[in-house]
């Protein structure tokens, strides 16, 4: 697939625009200026983000160097941010039932009402306050 940008590199169809747009020479001048500005621009940037990386990859070797130094090794890096991190908790559950095993099972409230709940709600006449762990 070819984009616009694509199509300008080429010399036939760059010349077939112009022609078919009728474009003069001043104008493509100016449009070669404008390419000119927005090329530098290009240049700016991608040698700002050079440097940006640069200057990362050092502190990375940096940090290695004075990881090695003191004998910390990668493991003991991962283990660190893997046991700082605070894990979500569980939610209590606000309600308990009896599933069709007959084992005890609990429900936060939140989503859909499990299957053996409402089956029991519906052939008991019972509600939903009427399974809450603490009344």
């Amino acid at each position: 697939m070819d984009t616009t940008l694509d199509k300008l590199m080429k010399a036939r169809n760059l010349r077939a625009m112009c022609k078919k747009e009728g474009t003069t020479s001043a104008q493509m001048s100016q449009y070669i200026e404008t390419m000119k500005v927005i090329c530098a621009e290009l240049q700016e940037t991608e040698a700002k983000e050079a440097e940006i990386k640069k200057a990362q990859q050092d502190a990375i070797n940096a940090a290695v160097e004075k990881l090695k130094e003191v004998g910390v090794t990668a493991r003991d890096l991962v283990s660190a941010f893997e046991s700082s991190g605070s894990k979500a908790k569980n939610k209590p559950s606000k309600y308990t039932y009896k599933d069709e095993n007959g084992d005890t099972r609990g429900w936060t409230g939140q989503g859909r009402i499990p299957a053996a709940m409402q089956k029991a709600m519906e052939s008991n006449g019972l509600s939903k306050e009427d399974f809450l762990t603490e009344k």
